[in-house]
């Protein structure tokens, strides 16, 4: 029998090359002739059996539109789904790159790198799960890394679209090592279960292992431990780990929902700031580690504990034993204290009726005014012992004078009042007493410096957020710049030379996205986050190639040349017979990096955007001040980024 054909094209989609295979499908690298754009081809196998072709089939095209929906720097964009030659097929975006599951086999990357990774799936996350997508598919052979560090999303074939029925609660979809409690057992699992599964991706690239993972584990097992077992402390498996980890990660993998992070932002604002939540620094965005540890084995000892009998009042539990307070509060983290219910009390609590209470306030009030006088009792009758007893002094005397208290005498003073008299043991006394020191806070009052410091706080803060409001704006702006841009893949308008490469081809815009980070001021008692920089990059690329050849000693010149602006190159060598380089013949991939970065300095109200190979190559640098800065200033970079020229942003150059 014929082998059929291999497939020369998809829809529009020219078929390149074979990416992988698969059982139940295979991926090509495509070209979109129309706009020599190239693709990448998720293709669902035409053999697969009946019997399970309507589920997978179903999967694929829950795929293509849980992922369609989503625009995202950090999600893979799906350009199409369609039908032809009897195979079903996916069009999206061409990554070129590596899997996170291959990069943590080579080794564990620097935390820094780690901590912004997760934090960009976290991102991605985050906007999924505002148009109600939950991935429940989260793990590193899901996650795409490219070359200069974008960390993008993929596979959403186990997606679930919140408004649709098409997955019941019950059906245990996901890989097992990273899914979240309520996926294992059978419950409804919504954004958090995503958080959880990511968490494990995180302690993975920490400790190079699933955190329920151990060498005798078996399925069942496993699943078990990811129900009851809370994880190990990641410093304690890789001993160099920052000790903030175990902090984010005891938030991520907690095994109720409720007790995890609430938003995937939360997460990803946690990790970018994982270095200021290190033990001995002011600032934290985590409540302290010792109260977390408290916090954690309390949970678990009310949790494991039965309920209080039936009450008509509500019976809070209240930990009056120091025994048990020590207990809880030396618990480590990932662990819960051994809790005994005996070192808790129960106390009732009863309504109290607005009658009562403002009788007890009256009590208050008398109460206060008694202790006052029997201050200036005991504060008259310490001045009178040291007059009997002649250690009078001048000082004294001025400071009775001004008391003005009455002449020392051997008896109590208290026995020497006449009645109706005022004295310093009367309450005219402690009245006037308290006259003269309120006379003096009156000549202290002035401007309330207190008022005045909430007063700059709070105009800085509103600043900060209307400068926020301005970044956002832009951020939106290059969001549907670069949204453009890739659906366009637009000719490149200038002309670039380098030293023996000469004038450059015709070249295209590929690959471009912008991104942003945030951090937290507090306004009005809240937590605001407001955006800290906004990094963004694209491609410059030819189809043609450039081959050069050229001496032993202009090789190292030319391949740092090369290396400096990360343009792709393949070398062939010309020895001679003593094994010495001659010379080398370069065929080099006309594709370079460009890129930029505006970071927003809130304390001087300006933007420092840095860019590198945009509009001219090389480095330059721009200081932008804030009431300068808006979407009209950002339109004239973006015509850089196009190739054309402009003089918009020369009064800002640093």
């Amino acid at each position: 029998m014929a082998q059929p054909l291999p497939l020369q094209s998809l829809g529009r989609y020219q078929i390149v090359s074979e990416l992988g295979r698969g059982a139940m499908g295979t991926v090509y690298q495509g070209l979109d002739a129309t706009i020599e754009r190239p693709v990448a081809l998720k293709t669902l196998n035409a053999e697969l059996p009946g019997d399970i072709m309507g589920e997978v089939k179903e999967r694929f095209l829950r795929e293509a539109r849980s992922a369609g929906k989503l625009n995202h720097p950090n999600i893979v964009t799906i350009y199409e789904f369609g039908e032809d030659q009897g195979t079903a097929f996916i069009a999206m975006e061409f990554l070129e790159g590596k899997s996170l599951q291959d990069v943590i086999r080579a080794g564990r990357l620097p935390f820094a790198t780690i901590a912004d990774i997760v934090a960009q799936i976290a991102d991605a996350l985050d906007y999924a799960h505002r148009f109600g997508v939950v991935h429940r598919d989260i793990k590193p052979a899901n996650i795409m890394l490219s070359s200069h560090g974008l960390a993008k999303l993929t596979d959403f074939g186990i997606a679930r679209i919140q408004s649709s029925s098409m997955t019941q609660t019950g059906a245990m979809l996901g890989s097992p090592k990273y899914m979240s409690p309520e996926q294992v057992l059978g419950q409804q699992a919504d954004g958090r279960a995503d958080i959880f599964s990511l968490g494990v991706v995180l302690y993975e690239m920490l400790a190079s292992k699933t955190p329920f993972e151990t060498p005798d584990v078996t399925v069942f097992s496993l699943m078990q431990r990811i129900v009851t077992v809370p994880q190990p402390s990641v410093v304690s498996v890789a001993p160099d780990t920052p000790p903030a980890f175990d902090a984010i990660l005891a938030k991520a993998l907690a095994k109720r929902p409720e007790a995890r992070y609430q938003r995937a932002s939360e997460f990803a604002n946690d990790l970018r700031n994982f270095k200021a939540m290190a033990p001995g620094t002011d600032k934290t965005t985590l409540i302290d580690r010792t109260e977390a540890s408290a916090m954690r084995a309390a949970s678990v000892a009310i949790a494991s504990s039965p309920p209080p009998a039936a009450s008509s009042a509500f019976e809070p539990t209240v930990i009056t034993n120091p025994q048990a307070a020590q207990t809880l509060a030396s618990a480590p983290p990932g662990k819960a204290a051994t809790f005994d219910p005996a070192l808790a009390t129960h106390v009732p609590s009863t309504p109290i009726a607005a009658s009562t209470l403002l009788g007890n306030l009256d009590t208050l009030g008398a109460d206060l005014d008694e202790l006052q006088r029997r201050v200036a009792d005991e504060e008259a009758a310490a001045v009178a012992a040291i007059r009997h007893e002649g250690q009078r002094s001048q000082h004294w005397d001025q400071m009775a004078r001004g008391m003005e208290l009455p002449p020392a005498k051997h008896e109590h003073p208290a026995a020497s009042v006449a009645p109706g008299s005022t004295s310093a043991t009367g309450p005219g006394a402690a009245s006037g007493a308290r006259s003269s020191v309120f006379d003096l806070l009156r000549k202290q009052t002035g401007p309330n410096l207190k008022q005045q410091g909430e007063a700059m706080r709070t105009a800085e803060a509103a600043a900060m957020l209307a400068f926020d409001a301005k970044l956002r704006a832009g951020y939106l702006y290059l969001s549907e710049f670069f949204r453009e841009v890739k659906a366009a893949a637009p000719q490149y308008t200038g002309k670039h030379t380098l030293p023996y490469l000469g004038a450059f081809p015709p070249m295209y815009i590929s690959e471009g996205v912008v991104n942003s980070r945030t951090r937290r001021i507090e306004h009005d008692g809240k937590i605001k986050d407001v955006i800290d920089h906004m990094p963004g990059s694209y491609y410059l690329v030819s189809n043609n190639k450039q081959r050069i050849t050229v001496n032993a000693a202009e090789l190292s010149r030319v391949k740092q040349l090369l290396e400096d602006y990360e343009i792709p190159f393949d070398m062939t060598a010309i020895k001679d017979d003593f094994n010495q380089v001659r010379r080398a013949t370069l065929d080099v991939q006309m594709k370079f990096i460009c890129s930029f970065n505006l970071r927003a300095d809130y304390a001087a109200q300006a933007v420092e955007l840095t860019s590198r190979n945009v509009g001219d190559l090389g480095r330059r640098r721009f200081r932008i001040p804030a009431d300068a800065f808006d979407v009209s200033l950002l339109e004239e970079f973006s015509k850089l980024i196009l190739g054309y020229p402009t003089t918009a942003l020369d009064p800002f150059v640093a």
